[in-house]
């Protein structure tokens, strides 16, 4: 889906006065006042300097914002008090695909807070197809979980997720769907997630701040995940509210297919789109960028021409990042501070207490700061000390 929208937006923006970001110059250009309309022309002149004033002020709230994401991560701001652990009791970690490293990442998490409260935990691979994640459901039910934590989306697993509330083993979401916290509509007792809108205006902001608010700009998505679809539409909505950036296209491509669309896709971009300004790609994934770089790389394509900002943090993305490989961005949400919310709300449904809506931090990673919370090991763990805060609720070592 094109959408060379520059031109358009610029115009509609100037004739209803929308917000505008970025180059005041595009501002005096659209006076038609001419010498016999004196009014015409002093009000022309006024929504101007208004326009000129609104660049200022959302291309700093930009850069403020990334300033603020790229800062340290030491405060505490989760719960602080809550039951203590439930004695006894095995979880299933369903992931909705072990090949992808941020899934396997938060199995790996769950488990490491089971241990730390003491519950055995099993992770099961839902192999990336709802049959698989359908049969995972089946062996978690049939074994006794006390509870289900997946990465699965929860649309497409209704009659699996109501079979287990009628075994009376709940459903903990890990981006199963957009929602942070309770999420009855889909019969999961918890989901955890940076929302997309955040995460999606985040990248936005990025793209906004580093480029002056006159970058270029596309997409990358997959519209299968209500997740992916909330931060491409955050991200979209943010571009467009920047009349100065200019959205070259939103390409819907499924995580599936990346591997074989990719490599074209991105050979593409220079032929098509020239270099006279950066083009700055966002992506609701940075395994997309897996099958990018490489391409980019045998096609001589400069490094600052084609600018990759993702999200998801994986290890990969850490090292393009490091090492100057078109990747100047990502947004990572922890996975070991997943896992512990996932085990801690697990343990207040255990214990007949409400649900506590943990709003986790967007951070951004950069070249600048990718030696601090934990990116020496290419992974974002906050330095606020979050496992011994649950531990201490928890009642445990």
């Amino acid at each position: 889906m094109k959408k060379k929208v520059l031109a358009f937006l610029i115009t509609a923006a100037m004739v209803v006065g929308t917000m505008a970001c970025g180059n005041s110059n595009a501002g005096s250009e659209t006076s038609t006042a001419t010498d016999t309309e004196p009014a015409q022309t002093e009000t022309a002149e006024t929504q101007t300097d208004s326009a000129e004033q609104t660049d200022d002020e959302v291309l700093k709230a930009a850069i403020a914002n990334i300033e603020n994401s790229t800062g340290t991560q030491s405060e505490w701001y989760g719960p602080t008090d809550g039951p203590k652990a439930a004695e006894n009791k095995s979880i299933v970690m369903i992931n909705a695909n072990s090949a992808n490293p941020s899934e396997a990442a938060w199995g790996d998490a769950v488990k490491a807070a089971c241990d730390r409260i003491g519950w055995d935990c099993s992770v099961l691979d839902g192999k990336g197809t709802t049959q698989g994640q359908i049969e995972a459901f089946s062996q978690a039910i049939s074994v006794g979980a006390g509870a289900i934590v997946t990465s699965a989306d929860a649309e497409s697993l209704q009659a699996s997720i109501e079979d287990a509330m009628a075994a009376g083993i709940p459903t903990v979401g890990i981006h199963s769907c957009a929602t942070s916290g309770p999420a009855e509509n889909l019969n999961l007792y918890y989901n955890i997630t940076t929302t997309g809108t955040q995460i999606g205006h985040a990248l936005a902001d990025y793209a906004i701040a580093k480029s002056n608010g006159t970058g270029r700009v596309i997409i990358l998505y997959d519209s299968q995940y209500a997740i992916a679809r909330e931060k491409a539409e955050a991200m979209e909505e943010r571009i467009k509210e920047c009349p100065t950036m200019e959205l070259l296209d939103v390409v819907n491509s499924p995580l599936s297919e990346i591997a074989t669309n990719m490599p074209s896709l991105a050979s593409s971009w220079i032929s098509t789109y020239g270099t006279d300004e950066p083009i700055y790609v966002l992506s609701i994934a940075d395994c997309y960028y897996d099958y990018i770089v490489a391409s980019l790389r045998s096609a001589g394509v400069s490094t600052d021409d084609i600018i990759l900002v993702g999200s998801d943090g994986d290890g990969a993305a850490y090292d393009r990042i490091r090492n100057g490989e078109y990747q100047a961005a990502t947004i990572p949400e922890s996975a070991s501070l997943i896992g512990y919310i996932a085990v801690d709300e697990i343990n207040r449904f255990f214990n007949n207490s409400d649900p506590y809506v943990f709003d986790m931090n967007v951070f951004i990673v950069t070249a600048d700061n990718i030696t601090a919370e934990g990116g020496d090991n290419n992974e974002f763990v906050p330095s606020n000390n979050f496992a011994d805060e649950y531990a201490k609720i928890w009642g445990v070592n």
